[in-house]
């Protein structure tokens, strides 16, 4: 069997992205900072899809008990758990890793952006935080392929 051409290949790869972008309209249009949802009534964001995806207070309230203040306005919510194609998630942004390190009991190293999790940690961190995380489908992968195909 012999290698699909360059375009055929790009061809597939355009439309693995369109479908993983298909996927993620679970996702929020918007995320809102910890601040502002304390601050809300009924703390929720409006998805890609127009739903709203609502947050547990008690969720919220245990978030800011492990943050110091500062970082309330800086944490964006929902965390995104990127799932990608190396078996492994990742969590990017200072705010969000310092919290799922805190959820893990694992050390935080100060500016620290980005902290892949296995599949148990992936658990842990639902089970403390099931509506202020969600899954991501990352594209990242294929784009960076692209990039070095297109650099090559």
């Amino acid at each position: 069997m012999r290698d699909p051409s360059p375009s055929s290949r790009d061809a597939l790869d355009r439309k693995l992205i369109q479908e993983i972008l298909r996927i993620n309209r679970h996702l929020p249009r918007r995320r809102k900072t910890l601040d502002e949802l304390l601050r809300e009534e009924r703390p929720h964001v409006v998805n890609r899809d127009g739903t709203r995806h609502y947050f547990r207070r008690e969720e919220l309230e245990l978030l800011a008990e492990l943050l110091p203040k500062y970082l309330h306005g800086r944490l964006k919510l929902p965390i995104l758990i990127e799932l990608g194609y190396s078996g492994t998630a990742i969590v990017r942004g200072r705010a969000e890793v310092r919290v799922v390190c805190e959820i893990l009991g694992e050390e935080w190293k100060f500016g620290q952006e980005r902290v892949e999790l296995n599949y148990l940690d992936v658990r842990k961190v639902r089970r403390r935080l099931p509506t202020t995380t969600q899954y991501m489908f990352s594209t990242e992968p294929l784009r960076r392929a692209d990039r070095v195909a297109r650099e090559g």
